[in-house]
């Protein structure tokens, strides 16, 4: 078996040798994938030459964390950590993003639970000082975002956004509509779900027929899920979505503290 594997390992070394340099940006921040000379495909590469070769000699590498192999005609996923208390969820297989064809055609797992999953991987949550109502999970448009592999974030909601937010709860319901404050010059749309989890939740499926039937109209949705108790006193979520317009980029990413200063 140990030698089994020690093949194995050599047999992925120069594919690895080709993806170690790529990991070195990511363990710096997330932007530094836009500093490597595959541009918007690094972080494919990063899972697909380093990701995922060594989870399958049983030695994953830095940034990933968990590897899960394609299962019941679903793409694989992997986790990886681009900060302190920031997550990424990624399919294994090629995705470019929320636009991508897979995301509506069930080729894909549901990543939005995966991800809200991947909170176990934020500092402080495992001990009970990281809350639950910190929490949020975001992917940007395709114009926000500098990455062109599907990517979920995992991290801390901003301070402020809660207040925002809470000052809206009271009538916010399943139905989406337009928030009165705006978050960062923008106005989002806002509906809850009341829910543990996301199990029973893929996300996309949550924004209108109308924007999932169009791929360019899907390309420029950003959405946010931030946890939450609800008015009535039940674990639930609230959902936030914009559209890329303008100067308006679609990077609902802007709204989490990846940092979680306020833990």
């Amino acid at each position: 078996m140990k030698q089994v594997r020690l093949y194995r390992a050599f047999a992925i070394l120069p594919l690895l040798l080709l993806a170690i340099p790529l990991s070195n940006f990511i363990l710096g921040s997330f932007s530094a994938f836009d500093r490597t000379n595959l541009g918007r495909s690094s972080l494919w590469h990063v899972v697909h030459l380093l990701c995922v070769p060594s989870a399958n000699i049983g030695l994953p590498l830095p940034p990933c964390l968990t590897v899960q192999d394609e299962s019941g005609g679903k793409s694989g996923w992997a986790y990886l950590k681009v900060g302190n208390s920031h997550i990424l969820t990624i399919p294994t297989s090629r995705t470019s993003g929320i636009e991508s064809p897979s995301v509506m055609n069930n080729s894909l797992p549901n990543l939005w639970d995966i991800a809200w999953e991947g909170r176990k991987y934020l500092p402080g949550f495992n001990n009970g000082t990281l809350r639950r109502e910190q929490i949020a999970l975001a992917i940007n448009s395709s114009i926000g975002r500098s990455q062109d592999q599907l990517h979920i974030h995992t991290s801390c909601i901003r301070p402020d956004v809660v207040a925002i937010i809470q000052k809206e709860a009271p009538g916010v319901t399943s139905e989406w509509r337009y928030m009165y404050d705006d978050i960062d010059g923008n106005y989002y749309k806002i509906k809850s779900i009341e829910a543990e989890d996301l199990k029973d939740f893929n996300i996309f499926y949550e924004l209108p027929r109308s924007i999932r039937l169009s791929q360019s109209r899907m390309a420029k949705q950003t959405l946010v899920v931030v946890a939450a108790t609800l008015p009535n006193g039940k674990n639930g979520f609230y959902l936030l979505n914009d559209q890329a317009m303008g100067k308006n980029i679609g990077y609902g990413e802007g709204l989490l503290d990846t940092s979680c200063s306020a833990r």
